[in-house]
């Protein structure tokens, strides 16, 4: 009885921490009613969108033991790519399509390294943050890329239409992502084979190509920054009043 009493806590612990952070906020505001609002929560989820995005991907990575450093700059660069479509006058389909892919070719190729010439994640993905980042650079030619008007622009916006959504598009994005992935990690033989690969094992268990998993973990992770890098640009319209939006790679999140 302990024991299931025990684990039971351990599950919801990382709830429990954030309902206490969420309470000892309230309390501390000079008024708690407007922190705990309706529209205060829309504004938080809605800037929490990037970060949780890429969260989803940097699990994967993290508990097959590895790690990236690129997570910023793949941001960048697919936000880049996507902006840079939109502007040419790309559908809205078709640039956040190309992110998406962009994004997976650039996890694609840090597994590829990593495993092909056994180089440590570290330096692969450090030296792939300078390579993104000047990318990222010289496609914008350092400057501002002016967005038209789209859905996409709407994607993390406080209010989202239609009203009947409540929250975020954005907001949904990351729950219908974060579910799967969730239980995917956790019931289905592609999660429990990149658990195996988790540093605490002394070698994989038998029968797991380690090559093909590392593959499939940085590219799906890759995606999932690829979208992270059009909900960036989406974010940055929130700060200008007027179209088209303006969108920068220097706006990209520092990982």
């Amino acid at each position: 009885m302990r024991a299931s009493a025990r684990g039971l806590v351990a599950r919801l612990s990382p709830v429990l921490g954030l309902v206490a952070v969420v309470l000892i906020f309230a309390v501390l505001a000079d008024e708690p009613g407007r922190f705990l609002s309706a529209f205060n929560l829309r504004v938080v989820l809605s800037q929490t969108v990037i970060t949780a995005l890429g969260a989803i991907g940097m699990t994967m990575i993290v508990v097959g033991g590895g790690i990236d450093l690129s997570v910023g700059a793949a941001i960048a660069l697919t936000g880049v790519l996507a902006a840079l479509g939109l502007r040419d006058g790309w559908s809205p389909s078709l640039a956040v399509a190309a992110a998406v892919a962009a994004g997976g070719f650039i996890g694609l190729v840090n597994g590829a390294v990593i495993t092909a010439l056994r180089v440590v994640p570290f330096i692969v993905t450090l030296g792939m943050l300078g390579t993104a980042r000047g990318t990222a650079k010289w496609l914008a030619n350092e400057q501002t890329v002016n967005v038209p008007p789209s859905w996409v622009n709407d994607l993390v916006v406080t209010m989202p239409k239609p009203a009947w959504l409540i929250l975020p598009i954005g907001v949904w994005v990351v729950i219908v992502l974060a579910i799967p992935a969730a239980l995917m990690l956790r019931y289905t033989v592609f999660g429990r084979r990149i658990f195996a690969l988790a540093p605490t094992k002394r070698r994989p268990e038998p029968g797991i190509d380690t090559t093909r998993l590392k593959l499939a973990m940085y590219s799906v992770a890759g995606c999932l920054f690829g979208l992270t890098g059009v909900m960036q640009v989406s974010a940055c319209d929130r700060a200008i009043p007027r179209w088209p939006t303006a969108w920068s790679w220097t706006s990209s999140p520092r990982w």
